[in-house]
């Protein structure tokens, strides 16, 4: 059973990321087209400024990180969320 993350959106959605940063919506079923780039802390950020590796070392030591999240989606990059209201931390994996 891998490592999972939780993104938690200011409309109180929910998202899973697998350890390899692929994300699912619902049903806790990943997609290798939607994969998460990192956070950034402003809106106006051109790119993530924590990526994926640094962010899931910070999630694995318990740290819970709020910001604006980065993904790529069938190949668009996106910038999305909230600096205040979006957090992502570590949570269990459900079968």
């Amino acid at each position: 059973m891998g490592k999972c993350y939780l993104i938690q959106t200011s409309q109180s959605e929910f998202y899973t990321v697998n350890e390899r940063g692929h994300i699912g919506y619902s049903h806790w079923q990943h997609s290798a087209s939607w994969v998460l780039l990192g956070m950034s802390n402003h809106h106006w950020c051109t790119s993530p400024t924590i990526r994926w590796p640094e962010l899931q070392v910070m999630l694995d030591r318990g740290e819970s990180v709020r910001g604006y999240i980065w993904d790529v989606d069938h190949g668009t990059t996106r910038q999305w969320g909230s600096a205040r209201k979006c957090t992502i931390h570590k949570t269990e994996m459900r079968q």
